[in-house]
């Protein structure tokens, strides 16, 4: 729980940041489409909590680098190689991450993006020798220790890291 109430400083910025820019949309009588804000409020707030810092959905008011349309693009590779063993293999190597930059729709860019986030996010953190005044979930996957004690290796704590996003998507 101490835990959790450590959050609520993190999310009022949000909150505040969202309220500034539905503010903007009642000066202009212009539509909005709460669908939307929802969505980058959510990514905002799940990006802050799990690695320190917000995508920036709220402040830019669109969906940053294309990350939400990456998650459909995700959901259809997994629902149509799901089944194929060694499938996150194939995707991931070198030459996959190649054919889609050149060749690859948005939303399949946008995963690439994505992880470049994440990795520097997580590599910033993981290197630093500060740590967070709150601990957020990345502090936890750092400070983790395997069975025998010993830390976690940087790779796995960027594959937590990057679950936090597609488990929090996967319910949309």
């Amino acid at each position: 729980m101490t835990s959790i109430l450590g959050y609520e400083p993190k999310i009022q910025r949000l909150l505040d940041a969202n309220w500034i820019q539905f503010k903007k949309f009642a000066e202009t009588k212009e539509p909005l489409d709460m669908e939307k804000w929802a969505q980058y409020f959510a990514y905002d707030v799940v990006s802050e909590l799990a690695l320190g810092r917000a995508i920036g959905m709220v402040k830019a008011g669109n969906d940053v680098n294309d990350y939400m349309m990456s998650v459909l693009g995700n959901f259809w590779f997994a629902s149509n190689l799901g089944h194929l063993p060694g499938q996150r293999k194939w995707l991931n190597n070198p030459v996959s991450q190649f054919l889609i930059q050149h060749f690859g729709s948005d939303s399949m860019k946008g995963t690439y993006k994505f992880r470049k986030f994440v990795g520097k996010a997580v590599g910033d953190r993981y290197y630093s020798k500060t740590k967070p005044d709150v601990p957020d979930m990345l502090q936890h996957f750092i400070e983790a220790k395997d069975r025998d004690g010993s830390p976690q290796p940087f790779g796995d704590v960027i594959k937590e890291s990057a679950n936090v996003r597609i488990v929090h998507s996967r319910y949309r």
